[in-house]
């Protein structure tokens, strides 16, 4: 095991030894290579989210010395020599497979919200809602319009925003990053911004 600790431990060391920026492009060759052996990327998904929830497996998996050095050993006893580069690119792999997953799932994003009373309410609605009832029904369509040009994750952050949640408790939901989640956000907002 002692051997596999210390395998473990390079491996770490190489990642620790290169700065955010680095690990980043290093994360985006392995996906661009999962990419080049025949992963795709679905719609709705980009490859900044491809990489940074590749950059976040990373961030997860790499702290945790023994069980680094038990999948080593486990990867060993199959024939498999263990590198930084296999690694990443598992996590790659991994990544992609996941948001293949994702795609298929039958997931659909509701653009409902329940009041306390337990009264359903479309979340566009809620939005624009309005004493002037003309300008409420115009700002209605233009929302209602925004809203569907949104690809699915899109849809599930601006529910998210229009609900007051943070950037931390809408990245578990759309399975991406806080970083990734924070930049569509921020484009979101340009968005309703220019429309508005």
């Amino acid at each position: 095991m002692n051997e596999y600790m210390n395998k473990a431990q390079e491996i770490i060391n190489e990642w620790n030894d290169m700065t955010p920026e680095q690990q980043l492009n290093f994360c985006k060759a392995c996906v661009y290579k999962a990419i080049k052996r025949g992963r795709t990327l679905k719609p709705g998904y980009d490859m900044e989210d491809s990489v940074q929830e590749t950059y976040c497996k990373m961030l997860q998996q790499l702290p945790d010395v023994g069980m680094l050095a038990k999948n080593i050993e486990r990867r060993a006893n199959k024939g498999f020599t263990d590198s930084l580069p296999a690694i990443v690119t598992r996590a790659a792999n991994a990544t992609m497979e996941g948001i293949a997953y994702r795609h298929r799932k039958d997931s659909k994003t509701t653009s409902q919200t329940t009041t306390a009373d337990g009264e359903t309410l479309d979340i566009l609605d809620t939005v624009a809602a309005t004493n002037d009832t003309e300008k409420a029904a115009i700002i209605r369509a233009m929302l209602t319009d925004f809203y569907n040009s949104l690809d699915s994750k899109n849809k599930i952050i601006f529910g998210g925003m229009m609900d007051g949640k943070t950037e931390r408790e809408i990245a578990p939901t759309v399975e991406i990053s806080n970083i990734a989640v924070h930049n569509r956000m921020v484009k979101i907002r340009a968005q309703l911004a220019e429309m508005l």
